[in-house]
């Protein structure tokens, strides 16, 4: 028998005879493992002999308990002529007893080729377990996974989602993110595989990480709980005892110190706060609260003077939630009830109705170690006779806390799980996209069950060998030869994931397409439409941080009034590079538990390794349009790096599909692989697909090759960019290319030497050096100045006297380095109120102000609100200083130095002042 079935690690199954099946083999098993077909099923008969019943822990028996489970996949191995074919798994079906009283199972052969991804089905990244990560939020945590082992669990980059002004980060800015690595470390496990992955395993992949993307760090249920308490009061009690002596005496005031109520009893304090001896709660964890207390009273009366007694009397109490101190005096009014008490017929020995005061705080925010109780006083309370009151505290009185899920605070508890893995992603649909940023090929293991071996298709084919399979071509057969190659789109597009924060709507509003596109044409008549590589990560554009050389990633969108920028809620999944740098401009780190510091490096997350001078980039395609300032650009990316080789050995005009019959053995089918090169009748082929191998038919198979002209290997370049923010690129094959001869536009506009004018350029005169005019400008005049960029598209600009400026905006008069716009932004002919001051102070309202009369020293003008990102331009050339002032509660940050609220600056005459908010309220020169 020439087949084998091995069962597990119980040896070999008795056979009543071979075991016939086919299969297929294709190289887009390894390129597109999610859409890799693992259906191959076989039901066979197998008798009951002595060795299978043994197998089979005899479950035939009815009376006994069997040790072996049906429900489960059993391994198992089929072999032809003793060489491993194919692995799967054993499904027991039925059990049959023949007539002759003997035993036959019915067993299913299903082939298992390591399809990682119908054992993931629908399980998504919050199945992941990384409970070994979590931690306590706080700046020593944030600090020590900069430094921490690349690659494994979390780190905190430095992302701006505009909650800061970039020169001070606190805690609480920072949210962890999760490397790549991890995520697919923790999704092998779970699914039962291993890997060999020497991409995986690289310096570059270990830094990828996946930045946080919810609305906040929420707490977990678990830690909710913990921070839950409620105690009650266990029997009555007299809470306080009034005496009058005299008619219509003063028994009480709302002066007097409050009085706890005695609390006495726990219902529920998992953290232990709640203190029933001292009737007080010590607050656990800092966080966000709401508390509420019902308190159940009454009242009784002795020694009247006259009982029953018809006259009212007045009994009001007034009931606190707040903080006390340590010996015990009340600090901090957090909530209150007011109970009127109502006038009523008093006995001697009598007892009023029961009232009940059901009363709350607002959502509060309370310090760890913060003492919380509840306490009454009596307000005014006035007896119309001698005698005694007793005002009683009723049993099942209480006291309990809700913490609210507003966001973790420095200092709690982080629980990955529950607080830092982005919610609905599918892992399959996950790992889908790491495989097609990379051009992923995954080959499963022949020997060992569930191991994959992964790596870029470039490095996949690079370790292959040339197998000679000449003296196996079917020369009876005709050999088919399609010219198309694998050629199936005139274009191919790579593109990210749209998304809605501000500098990915800016970009998309633009160009029309996500951030880092890449498109490729090819040249072909006959096949049309598009392939779209599409992945579920958006891109993430990087920016420059105020004054700052800090070039960070920026994730926010505009805010509900359209100018000032901020925190965006539950943005799509992102991927960066993280890295540890240096920066010039120190920043300070602040911490409600532990303190401020001042740092010198930075933890940088971005789409390349360095912004100023990359070595890579995480787009598709160069974009088009980039948002901070530098002179170099690469085009080491995705595309050009995973992608440009294969695209053009498939598109290649001599790249052509083979299809021809070949005789295998077994033991060609056991030493397969896609990663060799083929040599078949003078031709050096790749294999492409085997269709319906049968090793025990001894026919041909037929074989499909894909003929190819070896593309050369992408070289990186460093390209110099002309302009700085924003040039514009028309290709995502080349970096931008460093213009540096002068040229003449063709109507109307002269270039002096070494500047650099587009030739569509029109009526304008370009002085000076290193000048930049792009495509589709006119009506522009640079004169005495150097450095000048004008972007595409803009027209009517004047520039004289002023270095290294941008001009993005049409309409703009640039004069000594001050931005003169004459459009709907400036406002020119401003006259300062004579006699100065902030209340009567000229209101502007334009983003470049142009004051021509001062009259005298002194006389003032006014800023706009300073709101986040909002800046002005104040130019006097008045005869006197000025004076300009801030909003009414409102100041200036001179240098380091913060004025006082409503304190003016004074700005010289032919002097000018420009000013920007990077916190609210504060405006900085």
């Amino acid at each position: 028998m020439r087949t084998r079935l091995e069962l597990g690690t119980s040896g070999s199954i008795d056979l009543l005879d071979n075991i016939p099946y086919s299969l297929n083999y294709a190289i887009a098993d390894i390129r597109e493992p999610d859409k890799r077909n693992s259906s191959y099923s076989k039901t066979i008969k197998i008798p009951g002999s002595k060795a299978n019943n043994i197998i089979f822990a005899h479950i035939f028996e009815i009376n006994i308990q069997s040790n072996f489970n049906a429900n489960l996949k059993t391994p198992c191995r089929l072999y032809v002529d003793e060489l491993l074919q194919m692995q799967g798994f054993l499904q027991l079906l039925k059990i049959n007893k023949t007539d002759d009283n003997q035993i036959e199972y019915e067993v299913a052969i299903k082939g298992n080729v390591g399809n990682i991804f119908t054992d993931w089905a629908d399980l998504q990244l919050t199945d992941l377990d990384l409970s070994a990560y979590n931690h306590t939020y706080n700046k020593t945590a944030q600090k020590a996974s900069w430094v921490a082992t690349y690659g494994v669990g979390y780190v905190y980059p430095m992302i701006d989602y505009s909650v800061t002004n970039a020169l001070t980060f606190d805690v609480e800015n920072f949210f962890p993110a999760i490397y790549v690595k991890q995520y697919i470390d923790s999704m092998f496990t779970l699914a039962g595989y291993t890997y060999s992955s020497a991409f995986f395993d690289s310096a570059f992949f270990k830094r990828l990480i996946i930045p946080f993307n919810a609305t906040t760090l929420l707490l977990s249920e678990a830690e909710l709980t913990s921070r839950y308490f409620k105690a009650n009061r266990s029997a009555n009690y007299i809470g306080k005892t009034l005496t009058s002596t005299a008619a219509s005496q003063f028994l009480a005031y709302t002066t007097s110190a409050p009085v706890k109520i005695q609390i006495n009893t726990d219902v529920s304090d998992v953290s232990n706060q709640f203190n029933t001896t001292t009737f007080e709660a010590t607050i656990a964890e800092k966080g966000s609260y709401i508390f509420t207390s019902s308190i159940s009273f009454n009242l009784s009366f002795s020694g009247l003077t006259t009982s029953p007694s018809t006259l009212p009397f007045d009994f009001n109490v007034y009931f606190i939630i707040g903080i006390f101190d340590s010996s015990g005096v009340l600090v901090t009014t957090l909530g209150t009830g007011y109970y009127i008490v109502p006038s009523q017929v008093i006995t001697n020995g009598g007892t009023s109705s029961t009232y009940v005061m059901l009363f709350s705080t607002q959502t509060v925010t309370i310090l760890a170690g913060q003492k919380l109780c509840v306490s009454f006083s009596l307000d005014s309370i006035v007896l119309n006779q001698a005698g005694v009151i007793n005002l009683n505290i009723l049993a099942g009185s209480y006291f309990e806390n809700k913490a609210i899920n507003t966001g973790i605070f420095d200092g709690d508890s982080l629980v990955m799980n529950d607080m830092a893995i982005p919610r609905n992603i599918k892992i399959k649909d996950f790992f889908t996209s790491i495989i097609k940023m990379f051009n992923l090929y995954i080959e499963t293991d022949k020997t060992i069950a569930n191991k994959l071996y992964i790596e870029p298709r470039n490095d996949f084919y690079s370790v292959g060998v040339t197998k000679d399979w000449t003296d196996k071509l079917s020369i009876d057969r005709v050999m088919d030869i399609d010219p198309m190659g694998e050629l199936n789109a005139s274009r191919y597009t790579f593109k990210y994931k749209e998304d809605k924060d501000y500098y990915n709507q800016k970009y998309q509003n633009g160009f029309l397409e996500p951030y880092g596109t890449m498109n490729k044409d090819i040249d072909t008549d006959f096949i049309k439409g598009t392939k779209t590589i599409d992945i579920i990560f958006s891109p993430t554009p990087l920016s420059k941080t105020g004054t700052t050389d800090r070039i960070i990633s920026q994730i926010s969108t505009l805010g509900n009034d359209g100018l000032g920028l901020t925190n965006i809620k539950n943005c799509n999944l992102r991927i960066l590079y993280f890295d540890l740098k240096n920066t010039n401009d120190s920043w300070t780190y602040t911490g409600s538990v532990s303190g401020t510091t001042t740092e010198t490096t930075y933890p940088y997350a971005g789409h390349v390794d360095v912004p100023l001078l990359p070595t890579f980039d995480l787009n598709f395609g160069v974009p088009k349009d980039i948002y901070y300032i530098t002179t170099a650009y690469t085009n080491n990316n995705l595309y050009n790096k995973f992608y440009k080789k294969y695209i053009e050995e498939i598109t290649d005009k001599d790249s052509k599909i083979i299809t021809a019959y070949f005789y295998l053995t077994p033991l060609d089918i056991y030493l397969l692989d896609f990663r060799n090169q083929f040599f078949v009748d003078g031709n050096l082929l790749r294999l492409n697909k085997i269709y319906d191998y049968n090793p025990l038919s001894n026919e041909l198979t037929k074989c499909e090759f894909i003929k190819i002209k070896e593309a050369l290997a992408f070289v990186a370049e460093l390209g110099v960019a002309v302009g700085v923010v924003g040039p514009a690129y028309d290709t995502g094959d080349n970096v931008p290319i460093l213009v540096d001869t002068a040229t003449v536009g063709p109507i109307g506009t002269f270039v002096g030497t070494g500047s650099v004018v587009d030739t569509t350029v029109v009526n304008s005169v370009v002085l000076g050096t290193g000048n930049y005019v792009g495509a589709g400008s006119g009506n522009v005049g640079i004169f005495g100045s150097s450095g000048v960029t004008v972007f595409p598209g803009v027209t009517d600009v004047f520039v004289l006297n002023s270095n290294n400026v941008v001009v993005t905006e049409s309409n703009i008069a640039i004069i000594n380095g001050v931005f003169l716009p004459t459009g709907s932004q400036s406002e020119q002919g401003i006259t300062a109120y004579a006699g100065g001051g902030q209340t009567n102070g000229y209101q502007t309202t334009k983003k470049f102000n142009l004051i021509e009369t001062v009259a005298t020293t002194a006389d003032s003008i006014k800023t706009i609100l300073a709101t986040l990102n909002a800046e002005q331009t104040f130019k006097n050339v008045g005869a006197n200083s000025m004076t300009v002032y801030p909003r009414l509660g409102e100041q200036f940050r001179r240098g380091t130095t913060l004025l006082g609220a409503n304190v003016g600056y004074a700005v010289a005459s032919r002097n000018s002042l420009h000013i920007y908010c990077y916190e609210e309220g504060v405006w900085t020169d």
